[in-house]
């Protein structure tokens, strides 16, 4: 619990240093070095890998994969419901935030796709971080297989980190937007991950109740 308290205040203040900055527009030099790095080497192939994982992060996207966990029996309990409030919770903080900060999107020049709304943070980076890291949390903690769960871990991580990459390469984000992004899904995934272990531990205290092993499938 403390270890997860501790990445929940590191990715605020991560969030809250992106946040300032951003409003007081210092962050010109640093997006601008990295998106424009990015823009260099546009291709065919990475850009229909790009639009792959935006629609992975997108919110149709997550709601398939949170309708699909829902709806089977086996995942609905220990997966589904702290998966699908992770997204829902992250969505929801991501849009009040662009709604306050309004900072508007890169220019429609640069942009290989169109879309709409307010730049930072990142909504796709924001949700897909917190949606795959809870799905990680759920997969070390009850794949029982060490190889299981490390080949799992790897190809979870690859859509956490890839969605919000693709952003900035399709030219719809800043870097700092997806590293807002970031820092915000990690603190709403966390924030989720301690809920969530304090209701167990709620059922685990309650009389005749035997304790869960997240350890067992």
């Amino acid at each position: 619990m403390r270890k997860k308290t501790i990445t929940i205040c590191i990715a605020l203040v991560v969030f809250a240093v992106m946040t300032g900055l951003v409003a007081s527009g210092r962050t010109a030099g640093f997006d601008d070095t990295i998106r424009f790095a990015f823009y260099s080497i546009r291709c065919a192939g990475l850009t229909a890998a790009a639009k792959v994982f935006a629609a992975i992060g997108s919110w149709w996207g997550i709601s398939i994969l949170c309708a699909a966990l829902l709806a089977i029996k086996a995942t609905r309990l220990k997966a589904g419901v702290p998966v699908a409030l992770a997204a829902v919770s992250s969505q929801v903080t991501e849009k009040i935030i662009k709604a306050i900060i309004q900072r508007p999107r890169p220019p429609y020049a640069d942009r290989l796709v169109e879309i709409g709304g307010w730049s930072f943070p990142s909504g796709h980076s924001t949700t897909s971080m917190a949606v795959f890291l809870m799905l990680i949390y759920i997969v070390r903690t009850q794949v029982r297989s060490p190889f299981a769960k490390n080949l799992l871990t790897v190809i979870l991580a690859i859509p956490m980190i890839c969605v919000g990459l693709s952003r900035i390469y399709l030219g719809v984000h800043y870097p700092s937007d997806v590293i807002g992004g970031w820092s915000l899904g990690v603190a709403m995934a966390m924030s989720c991950i301690i809920f969530g272990e304090k209701i167990e531990a709620g059922k685990a205290g309650k009389p005749g109740q035997e304790p869960r092993d997240f350890n067992k499938n």
